[in-house]
């Protein structure tokens, strides 16, 4: 048995354009705000998201979004049955990093493309936004993941022996 699940996201046609790990991580608690790690041991029990990937060719229509969605949904039911304090996610590169942040991640202190966020636990509605603002994260994941029923024809797809990426998959964002 492997340390992580990957899920991947599969077309009409069972090709893959999107996938992510998800597997139990530890993080030290100097890595986070004194205000994210107080009361918390020196290792923090967490679960990790990496190696998040949308094929190119779906890019922009939100998809990378939903995406993330699915994979912090899954990490909250992960924590809810085995633990754990923060959903800590693997980014490529400092732009993703942002990207990250945009979407209620936090910085780690000490790695920066290693952002975190604790487990969303009370759902919050969305609140309309202007044009650009993205709902904050609670409240996709209030509304579940819904990609599915939002005219996507895509459809996730749970591997547990997957060895990824696959070609023409990248790095979101």
């Amino acid at each position: 048995m492997g340390t992580a699940r990957t899920f991947v996201w599969i077309d009409d046609e069972a090709k893959v354009v999107a996938h992510f790990s998800l597997g139990p991580h530890e993080i030290r608690r100097d890595s986070v705000s004194q205000k994210l790690g107080r009361g918390s041991p020196a290792i923090i029990p967490s679960s990790l998201v990496a190696r998040l990937a949308l094929h190119r060719q779906h890019r922009g229509r939100g998809l990378g979004a939903q995406l993330l969605t699915d994979a912090v949904s899954r990490a909250v039911d992960a924590i809810r049955v085995a633990g754990g304090r923060f959903i800590v996610i693997d980014a490529l590169h400092a732009h993703a990093a942002r990207v990250y942040r945009h979407h209620d991640f936090e910085p780690s202190l000490t790695k920066p493309f290693r952002p975190l966020m604790r487990p969303p636990t009370q759902p919050h509605r969305p609140a309309s936004s202007g044009r650009g603002a993205a709902p904050s994260l609670d409240a996709r994941l209030a509304v579940e993941t819904g990609w599915a029923r939002q005219g996507s024809n895509l459809r996730p797809r749970d591997y547990e022996s997957w060895s990824g990426p696959v070609s023409g998959c990248r790095h979101v964002p």
